[in-house]
């Protein structure tokens, strides 16, 4: 077999591949550890017209040790948001606002439709698919963070 320029590029490619995968696995795992707290899949509800409000859903990730509790979200959009859960009562469903969402160490919890989730109220302008929301998530012990979260259209399931 003769080594050539091209079985040297290769050599060379599969190896900056594996390395860089085991660094991707590093990198991933040093984030978790400076952000004990993560927000994924976030995405806020597109207004109707003449409504000024609207619903935001995420998941919420805990990367700590301990259980932590998210008490409160802010925003310049609106003076007022509310995290809510859906339950069923007498076989109605039923929306009601919470105090906190607690979220298990080393676990997550879902907002979603139907469940957990942030009712946004008296919206200053409409919200429009396409734009980017900045939210504050302010937790009981924990410092706050701050999460970007896409507008979704209303025809977007």
């Amino acid at each position: 077999m003769t080594i050539n320029n091209k079985n040297i590029a290769l050599i060379l490619v599969l190896f900056l591949a594996l390395f860089s995968k085991q660094n991707y696995a590093q990198d991933v795992l040093a984030l978790k550890q400076l952000q004990p707290i993560e927000v994924q899949a976030a995405y806020i509800r597109e207004t109707i017209p003449g409504n000024t409000i609207s619903s935001a859903y995420f998941t919420l990730i805990n990367h700590t040790k301990q259980a932590i509790k998210l008490v409160s979200v802010s925003s310049d959009i609106s003076p007022r948001i509310e995290i809510h859960a859906h339950t069923m009562t007498e076989g109605m469903m039923k929306m009601e606002k919470i105090d906190a969402i607690s979220v298990n160490a080393n676990a997550q919890v879902l907002l979603q439709p139907y469940g957990l989730h942030l009712m946004i109220f008296g919206l200053k302008q409409p919200l429009q698919a396409g734009h980017k929301i900045k939210f504050t998530l302010h937790f009981a012990q924990h410092k706050s963070i701050d999460v970007t979260m896409p507008v979704q259209s209303l025809h977007q399931k």
